[in-house]
This record gives structure tokens, C-alpha cells and sequence, in this order.
């Protein structure tokens, strides 16, 4: 849940809050956030609810005086979150959530307010003044740095390590922005994947071994058929001479 205060409040210190609240204490910092004239919005649902349990619903913020939902999120598009703050009167908010320069934006909230001021922009929010535009494809934004030489150094290690990424991952919920994960991350391992790779890995093995040994006793084998041809050849001039030599003794 994000928090938007005035630009004339300092807001620092108004909420105390545990990195998993309970729905009281969730309903006391909504409270508190319209008591210094601020506006409350929930983040990302679509993200949320598959890594998190026992959370309120959207249409339980919404009674307890949730302001605004937020139905874009990079290029995903929350069609059910918006359908209900449209049925609702709920203000509809996006964010890039650009978690890496070269992700491209996918979404952009629209406000009409008096002038570009935090104030204006602030009442703007506050009013519920606003709409979306929504690009399923992006606009990139372009930010790949220079290829250096250490990077082609290196680049076969982070192959190597994105490659050896695949069989684990490292799953965590939410980050509460107060006391770190909302649960403990924790690693999970691909146990079945790791397995199959163990299986290529030896039908590879016995392939190029096989294929070897093949390779192996052909060359050989092609190695004393030359040896002999060769040996026959060397006898045969020795023969040739042999009679040469016989025939001029029997000349003489």
C-alpha cells in the first residue's frame, strides 16, 4: 500500500505499522492517512494475492476508505481491479514499477490539474480526477550500456550462471518496507529438473564416449592398413632389386 500526502504535511513519523499489520491496523493507517488529508492506494494486486495469504480483499479496503487501485503495473493490465473501481467510484492510478532501465513503460495515469504545481497535482489526485492510458506493447526505453571488454571476458560466466539459475529460485512475498519481507524468503530447489539434466548429461557422455571408441578403432584400423601397405611397398623394391641384382650376375 502506498501513501500519498500533501505536499504541505510532513508525514514522517504519522504511521507505525509491523511488516505484516493486522486488518485493525490496516484500517487505523488508512484512518490516519485521511486525518493529514492523504490518500491511500494498494499496489499491484494481480502480483500480491498469488504470494501472500490471508490478506483483505480489494472490496474490503474499499470499505475501510481505500482511495485509489492501481491497474496497470509494467504491461500488466488488472481489468477486474479496474472494472470494480469504475462500478465503485474508486480513483485508478498506474505505475511502471521499473525495476531495471531497459524494462520498457507500459502505462501512464492522466490528470487534468489547474497548473503543474505538487499542490494542483496533489488535488488533482485527491479529487479522483484522473484516468489511464495503457500500451500493451511499451514504449522502450533505451538505456543498454556500452559493451566493454570485460564484458566479453565474462560474458561465458554469466551464461554459466544464468544457465545454473534455472534449477533453483529464491521466493519471496512482499517487501513491507518496514521490517523487510512480509514472510521469510526462502530457496526452492528443482529437484526434477536438476535430475534431467543428470540424464542428458550422461546419454551425452555415453554418446561422445561411444562415438570415441568408433572413431578410435577406425583411425586405428586405418593406421595399420597403412603401416602394412607401406611395409608391402618397401618389400616389393626390395624384391625388385634383389632381381635386378640376379640378373646382371647371371648376364656376367
Amino acid at each position: 500500500m502506498n501513501l500519498i500526502f500533501p505536499p504541505w504535511v510532513n508525514a514522517t513519523g504519522l504511521i507505525n505499522s509491523t511488516a505484516w499489520p493486522t486488518d485493525e491496523e490496516l484500517q487505523q493507517v488508512i484512518n490516519v492517512t485521511h486525518q493529514y488529508g492523504g490518500i491511500a492506494v494498494i499496489n499491484h494486486i494481480p502480483w500480491s494475492y498469488p504470494r501472500l495469504y490471508d490478506i483483505p480483499t480489494l472490496a474490503e479496503l474499499f470499505s475501510w476508505g481505500l482511495d485509489y487501485v492501481e491497474v496497470v503495473n509494467q504491461d500488466t493490465f488488472d481489468f477486474q481491479s479496474y472494472r470494480y473501481a469504475l462500478e465503485n467510484g474508486m480513483g485508478v492510478i498506474t505505475g511502471t514499477d521499473m525495476h531495471r532501465p531497459e524494462a520498457g513503460v507500459n502505462g501512464w495515469t492522466t490528470l487534468i490539474p489547474s497548473n503543474y504545481s505538487e499542490e494542483a497535482i496533489f488535488e488533482s489526485l485527491k479529487s479522483r480526477q484522473t484516468s489511464f492510458l495503457y500500451d500493451a506493447i511499451g514504449s522502450p526505453y533505451y538505456a543498454n550500456p556500452a559493451v566493454t571488454v570485460a564484458n566479453i571476458i565474462l560474458d561465458p560466466l554469466f551464461r554459466i550462471g544464468s544457465a545454473i539459475g534455472g534449477y533453483f529460485t529464491y521466493e519471496t512475498s512482499s517487501w513491507s518496507f518496514n521490517d523487510g519481507w512480509c514472510y521469510p524468503p526462502h530457496m526452492v530447489i528443482f529437484w526434477d529438473q536438476i535430475g534431467i539434466a543428470i540424464g542428458w548429461f550422461a546419454i551425452s557422455f555415453t554418446f561422445f564416449e561411444v562415438l570415441r571408441q568408433v572413431l578410435t578403432y577406425f583411425f586405428e584400423k586405418m593406421r595399420k592398413r597403412h603401416t602394412m601397405k607401406k611395409s608391402g611397398m618397401h618389400y616389393s623394391e626390395n624384391d625388385r632389386l634383389l632381381n635386378v641384382r640376379d640378373s646382371d650376375a647371371m648376364n656376367d
